[in-house]
């Protein structure tokens, strides 16, 4: 039985499944093991649904004239694509530099806070 006839026994979901590992693998060497988002690491050998887990992202939505296009995907956490959903990628890309904004940020602003709680408390 040759490949191609074997291929088209497969269920959708698994040629699917195969066809992206070849794209995972190129994006995987051009950007790294970090999300495209939060810039956390990413699980590549767990179970495909778990939290940490990387899934491919099109940064101009295939909704709105994207295509599959190795310059137009990103790797992302699972929770991550789901809060960019079908974004333009104007906001996604303010999404990115907010986030990466807060996190750098949060610890400043916290304290930032507790300094003019005292103020106020002070006065």
């Amino acid at each position: 039985m040759s490949k191609a006839k074997h291929r088209s026994f497969l269920p959708w979901w698994i040629r699917r499944h195969l066809a992206w590992q070849d794209s995972r693998a190129a994006l995987r060497a051009r950007d790294g093991d970090d999300c495209w988002l939060c810039h956390r690491p990413m699980r590549f050998g767990g179970p495909p649904n778990c939290g940490k887990a990387a899934t491919i992202e099109h940064r101009l939505p295939v909704s709105k004239g994207g295509t599959d296009a190795l310059d137009n995907l990103v790797l992302c956490h699972v929770g991550c694509n789901r809060h960019l959903a079908d974004h333009p990628p104007e906001q996604k890309e303010r999404m990115r530099i907010n986030r990466a904004a807060g996190f750098a940020g949060a610890r400043a602003a916290g304290r930032y806070l507790r300094l003019a709680a005292e103020v106020r408390k002070r006065q």
